[in-house]
């Protein structure tokens, strides 16, 4: 299994391109689906939450294949 779960720590990374990704809140603890705008701001930003508020991001996964 790949280094944290393939969690990425949004303190040392932000996304590169807008879309919509898996997020974990700092604040409520869950896992949420958020849209991250990378041409917000100067460096990009969380849509729903400030960036303090976002503590780790991933892709969201892949579809399934039926």
């Amino acid at each position: 299994m790949s280094k944290n779960n393939g969690w990425i720590s949004f303190r040392e990374c932000r996304p590169c391109d807008s879309g919509y990704y898996l997020v974990f809140t700092e604040y409520d603890k869950t896992i949420q689906i958020e849209f991250y705008d990378a041409d917000l701001c100067e460096c990009g930003a969380w849509l729903e939450y400030t960036d303090d508020g976002i503590k780790c991001w991933q892709p969201l996964p892949e579809p399934p294949q039926f």
